[in-house]
């Protein structure tokens, strides 16, 4: 397999792509692309299979010593106004961002990325690994994926039909 270096760290040059594929096929070939050597799986909101390749990556990539990056946990602030998030927080005694960190890291071999430019939020943000949020939380949170709700949207970057 061929790869490139960035930054040191040796990638390959193909990734691998899940467009279409059904859920079984998914969790037959993601773990497999993985073992094979890929490092790069595909995946978004608009393919309605972030569930299944979720399910895959985290059992493939203990085994790999891979990892996920989560990035922009905080929606751009718009998490902070999500109701059924802020019940989850008061319930647990948190604020929202740490439920939201809690919920991305609880989820295995996931690395949440979050900015802040206030110092004592970096702290807060921290404390999100002395409390587990229950089933119900995990689940209920899951279900605030929409279709076509993309937030990071660079210029230039995002193909045509994924506006």
């Amino acid at each position: 397999m061929h790869h490139f270096f960035v930054n040191g760290a040796k990638i390959p040059s193909i990734g691998f792509g899940t467009y279409g594929m059904t859920r079984p096929e998914m969790l037959r070939m993601i773990p497999a692309a993985l073992k094979r050597g890929l490092r790069h799986v595909d995946t978004a909101q608009i393919y309605r299979n972030e569930t299944e390749v979720g399910e895959c990556i985290p059992r493939s990539t203990r085994k790999a010593g891979l990892s996920v990056t989560a990035y922009c946990a905080m929606a751009i602030g718009r998490v902070l106004l999500d109701p059924m998030l802020a019940e989850i927080a008061e319930d647990h005694g948190r604020t929202i961002p740490q439920v939201v960190l809690r919920w991305l890291i609880q989820q295995g071999n996931i690395v949440a990325l979050s900015r802040t430019t206030n110092p004592g939020r970096v702290v807060e943000n921290l404390a999100v690994f002395d409390f587990e949020l229950g089933e119900d939380d995990m689940v209920a949170i899951q279900t605030l994926a929409r279709p076509n709700s993309r937030i990071v949207n660079p210029h230039g970057l995002a193909p045509v039909w994924d506006p």
